[in-house]
């Protein structure tokens, strides 16, 4: 090969046809917009996962959590209108400490960070005690629990707990966690033995609550993918049985054969598309095409139309009070739900990576709170039940809800979904197996073979330093026109295009070192969000989004 080529150029020599998806785009000069102020700049000049996350692993032990209050966490944040505040609410306890251990320990998988004992420990005491119940079920904790009123909790909050302890067991060696977690997933067994469901999305010591079919993907289906980490960390059977136990029932309950949402599967899009999550994974791990299939129905169908192209994704199917913060909101979950789903399709059927890398340049990093300085320093003193102080650097980090092109709102129960995913696709970045490796998207990262290092969204560049002998594939993503790969400093001869879109650079030696360069194109697209009836201009450079427009009124912009 010589000069710069092109996956059609490769795709047509080795087949003989150029699929339609090849096809060029409009190209349109891109308006950079680099001196307005927007949520996180950082994205624009960063494509390494690890600096996100520290920021968001210093937002959980630094702004999510009142230590006035053994770290009990803060749920709702008013960053818009002054004053501006932290608030506790009574459902915060313990699904937000439970988002917030398996974020950090899906985090530590990836580097090191300094934890905080005190924190660390009181999310451990939190976790035990909301089961310390007859039912071993999640139960809320307050600050101040009202005397003698009934201890209540929500089924919702299961998979949250799950996760949390399975993090403890993994990231602590917390054996004392883990045979907690097997209680609990028995207590889940007897609960949904009968019928294939729990009995009420709500529990009290007073019993359970009333049934509505409608909280089936709120319950059952969002903890399906827990349960299949519970048995990849134990080995215990039982949480692959109660997976498929509830992929059965919410798959005949609440979608249609070809993929679409029935009325059952509830307003909560972000527990439906977890339920879609976990069914693909379960497909996956069972080696069930049956499952695979239908999970990549409702990426493809019912659960599309709820995204846009870049990942900004829609918390709500509807919500009537339009006053209410949640009203068209998108939900960096939801998009981290899309995220995982696309990771685990480039996995099993090679298609999803760049889904992937897409929303996370855009949905998921245009979400996080790295520019503070726009959020107004209020000085009211702090109260029990909310904080005024300080919040420029208690908010910076999250990760939060917005409109297609605005900061909306926060709650901390983002931060478990959007740290999960980013930790997920960095694993996912560079694949190894037996003595071949794949590097899939373009970030940088690191393996045991290979460190990869790429210059997006600057520039269309990566690098890739081989560091023991493996035999190297690397993706060229959908959106990339011509490049050139050199090995060594020159150019190579030997590579091959495969079907699947992944050059194949042969056996590569220690101190190999690959350079993959390409144009990034500038092009504008039209394209029209979920519950908003006016369309948004998009500028792009590459898979990067430079601008938007609208703009919104009163809000800070996240391109």
């Amino acid at each position: 090969m010589t000069g710069k080529c092109s996956r059609r150029q490769f795709i047509t020599t080795c087949s003989g046809f150029a699929p339609v998806w090849l096809l060029a785009v409009r190209s349109v000069r891109s308006e950079e917009q680099q001196n307005v102020p927007v949520l996180n700049p950082l994205r624009r000049t960063e494509s390494d996962l690890r600096p996100f996350m520290r920021l968001g692993i210093e937002h959980i032990y630094n702004g999510a959590v009142d230590r006035r209050f053994n770290c009990m966490p803060f749920v709702r944040f008013n960053l818009t209108d002054p004053p501006t505040w932290a608030r506790h609410i009574e459902w915060g306890c313990p699904h937000m400490v439970g988002r917030f251990v398996d974020a950090l320990a899906m985090c530590a998988e990836v580097f090191d960070f300094e934890a905080d004992p005190v924190a660390d420990r009181a999310f451990r005491k939190y976790l035990h005690d909301c089961l310390d119940n007859e039912y071993t079920m999640p139960f809320h904790i307050t600050i101040r629990p009202a005397p003698g009123g009934a201890r209540s909790g929500w089924i919702h909050n299961c998979r949250e707990v799950l996760l949390g302890l399975l993090g403890l067991a993994e990231w602590k060696g917390d054996d004392g966690s883990l045979e907690l977690a097997k209680r609990f997933v028995r207590a889940i067994d007897t609960a949904t033995r009968e019928n294939g469901r729990f009995p009420s999305g709500s529990i009290s010591s007073e019993g359970w609550g009333s049934y509505s079919p409608d909280q089936l993907n709120m319950c059952s289906g969002r903890l399906i993918r827990a349960l299949l980490r519970y048995y990849r960390v134990t080995g215990d059977e039982l949480g692959v049985e109660l997976a498929k136990r509830f992929a059965d029932t919410n798959i005949r309950e609440t979608f249609t054969p070809d993929g679409y949402l029935k009325k059952a599967s509830g307003n909560h899009l972000h527990s439906t598309q977890g339920t879609m999550t976990g069914i693909i994974d379960l497909g996956i791990l069972t080696n069930n095409n049956f499952y695979l299939e239908t999970g990549c129905r409702l990426y493809d169908h019912g659960l599309a139309p709820w995204r846009t192209s870049w990942g900004w994704a829609k918390e709500y199917k509807t919500y009537d009070d339009r006053s209410n913060w949640h009203y068209r909101s998108g939900e960096a979950n939801n998009t981290g739900d899309y995220i995982e789903s696309a990771l685990l399709l480039g996995q099993s059927v090679y298609k999803g990576y760049d889904d992937a890398e897409r929303f996370i340049r855009n949905g998921l990093l245009a979400a996080q709170v790295h520019d503070t300085g726009w959020i107004a320093q209020s000085d009211e003193p702090d109260t029990e039940e909310t904080v005024y102080s300080d919040m420029r650097n208690r908010a910076k980090g999250a990760f939060v809800f917005t409109i297609p092109n605005g900061y909306l709102h926060y709650h901390t129960d983002l931060m478990g979904g959007a740290l999960q995913s980013l930790a997920e696709a960095y694993h996912a970045t560079i694949v190894e197996e037996n003595d071949t490796t794949r590097v899939n998207m373009f970030f940088t990262a690191d393996s045991p073979s290979v460190a990869v290092e790429s210059f997006l969204p600057v520039r269309g560049e990566v690098r890739i330093s081989i560091k023991r002998p493996t035999r190297l594939h690397i993706r060229i993503p959908d959106w990339v026109g011509m490049f050139q790969l050199l090995r060594n400093g020159r150019t190579e001869h030997s590579i091959v295009m495969e079907p699947d879109g992944m050059l194949f650079a042969g056996l590569c030696q220690p101190q190999d070192t690959f350079t993959l360069t390409f144009d990034l194109e500038e092009r504008e697209s039209i394209e029209y969000a979920p519950g908003f009836e006016e369309p948004y201009t998009v500028r792009w450079k590459g898979n990067t989004i430079t601008g938007m427009s609208p703009a919104p009124a009163n809000r800070i912009a996240l391109y």
